[in-house]
């Protein structure tokens, strides 16, 4: 999905909404059928929460490394992230 909203975004402002507009929607939707099928209870609203700290936390990181970056540097953090996370899976 990264490449795919890289592909569209003119702008870094531009990929940010859109990549993390993406995320917040596949979340609460994952979360809905997962709580709707029984994997996730009641019980789980502990973990839920937490994890929507950790983003909320995660997106003000990534918007302050990003603060002084343009496009085309967010498009090689991209496409060097990419390729570490190949070179992972590749040796793993």
């Amino acid at each position: 999905m990264a490449m795919y909203f890289l592909s569209l975004a003119a702008t870094k402002e531009e990929y940010l909404a859109s990549i993390q507009t993406f995320f917040l929607i596949d979340q609460v939707y994952v979360t809905s059928v997962r709580f709707y099928d029984g994997i996730l209870t009641v019980a789980d609203i502990k973990f839920i929460l937490i994890g929507i700290v950790g983003g909320i936390i995660g997106t003000m990181i990534a918007n302050r490394v990003t603060r002084n970056m343009n496009i085309n540097m967010i498009q090689k953090a991209v496409f060097i992230f990419i390729g570490i996370s190949g070179l992972y899976y590749l040796i793993r």
